[in-house]
C-alpha cells in the first residue's frame, strides 16, 4: 500500500506510527518520506534504520538476549544510523545515538552501548521531548544503561549496581510518564 501524504500530514503520521510501534505502517510510510519535497528527507536514514532495529527485534521474541551474533542482522541499520550521527542534524542526533545504544546492547556491546549514550547527552539535556517516540526511546535506553551496568565486569560492583538502579528508576519514571501521555492522546482524540 502507497500512501501521497506529504508535509505536517506525513509527518504527523510517521510519529504516530513510530509512537505506536507500528513498524508495518511505518515501512508503507517509508517511501512518502523517500519523494522529493516530502519535509522529511533528514529524517529517512534514521526512520530505515529503526525500522530495521525495531524489526529485528520483534523477531528475537518477547525478551531479548543480547548476543554478539545479532551484529549480522544489523549491520544496515548499524550503518545508517552512524550515517545519520554523521551528518549532525539536530532534529535526529539524539536519536540516532540512542537508537544506537539499543542496537550495541542487542549485540551484547555493552562498553560501545555506553559510549552511544554518553554521546546521545540524553542525560544533561533539559529539553522537553520532541516527540513521544523520543520519550519512549529515553526511557528504553536508561534501562539498557542500567543492564550495561551490570553485565560488565568491573572492580566496584557496589558502585555500579547503585549506578544501575538509578537507571532503572529512571526508566520507569519516564516510562510511567510515557503512559500518561499516550492516556492524554487516547482521551484528548
Amino acid at each position: 500500500m502507497t500512501t501521497k501524504l506529504r508535509g505536517s500530514r506525513l509527518e504527523a503520521e510517521v510519529d504516530r506510527s513510530r509512537a505506536d510501534g507500528n513498524w508495518r505502517r511505518l515501512s508503507e510510510l517509508l517511501h512518502a518520506m523517500k519523494s522529493k519535497h516530502s519535509g522529511m528527507e533528514d529524517m529517512v536514514e534514521l526512520v530505515e534504520a529503526e525500522l530495521v532495529l525495531e524489526t529485528f527485534l520483534e523477531q528475537q521474541g518477547e525478551v531479548l538476549r543480547p548476543r554478539r551474533d545479532h551484529a549480522n542482522g544489523l549491520r544496515d541499520a548499524e550503518i545508517l544510523l552512524n550515517e545519520t550521527v554523521d551528518r549532525r542534524s539536530e532534529g535526529t542526533v539524539l536519536e540516532a545515538h540512542l537508537l544506537l545504544a539499543k542496537l550495541h546492547y542487542a549485540c551484547a556491546r555493552y562498553t560501545e552501548a555506553l559510549k552511544d549514550i554518553e554521546n546521545s547527552g540524553m542525560e544533561s539535556a533539559n529539553t522537553p521531548f520532541r516527540t513521544l517516540r523520543a520519550l519512549r526511546l529515553v526511557a528504553e535506553v536508561y534501562a539498557i544503561k542500567g543492564f550495561c551496568l551490570e553485565a560488565m565486569e568491573n572492580d566496584d560492583k557496589a558502585h555500579d549496581k547503585m549506578k544501575a538502579l538509578f537507571c532503572y528508576e529512571k526508566a520507569a519514571e519516564l516510562a510511567i510518564l510515557y503512559v500518561g501521555e499516550i492516556e492524554k492522546n487516547i482521551v484528548g482524540g
